[in-house]
């Protein structure tokens, strides 16, 4: 037998209690990464392995992969997830067939897969609802309390669509956006300090943050040249930004709420200002509330960097390059703009063609040049990614999306580019290349200096929708990747990229 036909004859024997796959081990994780792609070395066409004297050559099968990934995440040792059948594999195939009272034959096929893969989500459902029975077993707020905290939340301004007196994702996420911009510590508990520093707020001569007032507010910084977005009546993240601004120019303390001072300058009456909802925007607030609990998603990724850091709530982890985080509050990186021989930017084709035409992989001097973050997140693959970022230098290149094992660029990946107008690209990187699956109708700019918004939907039916700054810009159906994901990864290849905010949701639909 030929033992070093594949690396499952040199593993030990199966375990049953394994850590979750996917981990990864830093420099030794070998990611390899080029702009708009990130390929682990394929697998020699030269590997063997034999049972008894005959020999049989192995063949990667996409397939096979996923099972090895769904096997490893329940604990059973299928071996590396590299898409060949060894015996480790075979081995788990079977006692995952026992176990689940299948007919036992060690083969791969498309209903096992499934089967794997419902395991796999039910097992992913079980560790959240543990997760956030956890959370709130902690915060042990009583229901009165809980229901005080959600008014005054809503009183000044933040998204609490309906008060129900538990301490739900909304509320958490409203806790979280009040704790940045008192700067606080972001944790999304209720916890005693916290109620006492929102009841302090609404003591002080807080004015109600309703829709009109709100609105209003929005259309006086807008008409003074203070960007506070669109005149909708959401206090976004944009109309805070306005407001600390007007309050800095103006003098006043830096709340980023709406105050009596700050209506007092802004020439607007707090009679007038103020006043309440009307009960259509109630009835529709209340819809969307029921609706998105129906639907049921889950945030596994929420950072705004405000506690200065990419260290912690979540973690982010470094592959390669320098990142930091500015006092503003936003993720940056800033790396070399590649170009070819003639000083041209380098195009996104030529790149990908550079990697798939090198078997070996990436070579050293290409991989200084990119920087490459990560965070780890079970991620569905019905998903929403949203984020805020803005770019600076022409020909600057970055790509954003969730990815799958330990290869932080395999996945979905959205490349960005500001080499005068260019389209969005759409690629779906594999452990055999990277293919760009959609582009853009429309030319769009980042260098432009402004902040941008994408906000990025897949449905389980494998639709993908892409709005860029609210306008939907590219709509595609793929279905390359049926499992879900493992994290959610940013790649620089070149130029300044600020990153302010990003969100990832399982959408559960």
């Amino acid at each position: 037998m030929n033992k070093h036909a594949h690396p499952d004859f040199d593993r030990p024997q199966r375990s049953r209690l394994l850590p979750r796959a996917g981990c990864l081990a830093g420099a030794a994780a070998a990611v390899l990464l080029l702009g708009t792609s990130a390929l682990v070395a394929p697998q020699s066409a030269a590997a063997w392995t034999g049972e008894a004297s005959t020999a049989v050559q192995l063949a990667y099968d996409p397939m096979v992969q996923r099972i090895q990934r769904g096997l490893n995440r329940l604990g059973y040792d299928a071996g590396p997830t590299d898409g060949l059948m060894g015996s480790m594999t075979r081995s788990a195939i079977r006692d995952y067939q026992r176990d689940n009272d299948l007919l036992v034959t060690g083969q791969a096929s498309t209903s096992l897969a499934e089967h794997i893969r419902t395991n796999v989500r039910e097992e992913r459902a079980e560790r959240r609802s543990e997760t956030q029975a956890e959370a709130s077993g902690e915060a042990e707020v009583e229901r009165r309390t809980v229901l005080e905290l959600q008014s005054s939340l809503r009183r000044l301004g933040y998204d609490i669509p309906v008060v129900t007196g538990r301490l739900d994702d909304t509320t958490q996420q409203a806790i979280r956006a009040y704790q940045r911009d008192n700067n606080l510590l972001v944790d999304g508990r209720a916890s005693p300090e916290l109620i006492a520093h929102v009841q302090g707020k609404t003591s002080a001569g807080m004015i109600v943050e309703d829709r009109e007032t709100i609105r209003s507010v929005q259309e006086a910084l807008n008409e003074r040249g203070y960007d506070a977005g669109p005149e909708d009546g959401i206090m976004g993240s944009s109309t805070r930004d306005a407001i600390r601004t007007f309050q800095s120019d103006a003098g006043l303390p830096l709340s980023g709420s709406i105050t009596q001072e700050t209506l007092a300058q802004l020439g607007l009456a707090a009679g007038a200002a103020a006043g309440t909802a009307t009960g259509s925007d109630d009835s529709d607030e209340q819809d969307s509330a029921g609706d998105s609990a129906q639907s049921g998603p889950v945030t596994v990724v929420s950072d705004s960097f405000s506690d200065g850091n990419y260290t912690r709530s979540p973690r982010w982890e470094v592959v390669a390059g320098s990142w930091s985080v500015t006092d503003g509050g936003a993720l940056a990186s800033d790396m070399p703009i590649q170009r070819d021989q003639n000083g041209q930017n380098v195009k996104p084709q030529e790149l990908i063609k550079g990697i798939l035409g090198n078997a070996l992989g990436v070579q050293s001097q290409q991989q200084q040049s990119l920087a490459a973050i990560h965070t780890r997140a079970d991620l569905d693959n019905d998903f929403r990614l949203t984020t805020r970022l803005s770019a600076a230098g022409n020909g600057a290149v970055f790509n954003i999306g969730p990815y799958q094992g330990t290869n932080v660029g395999h996945g979905y990946r959205l490349e960005l580019r500001t080499a005068d107008a260019q389209p969005l690209h759409l690629l779906a990187i594999t452990q055999r290349g990277a293919t760009v699956i959609g582009s853009s109708e429309v030319d769009v700019r980042f260098d432009d200096g402004a902040k941008h918004t994408i906000d990025w939907r897949r449905d389980p039916n494998g639709l993908q929708t892409i709005e860029l700054d609210g306008e939907v810009v590219l709509q595609v159906l793929d279905r390359t990747f049926q499992d879900d994901f493992d994290g959610v990864s940013l790649i620089n290849a070149g130029g300044s990229w600020s990153v302010d905010d990003i969100e990832a949701q399982s959408l559960g639909e």
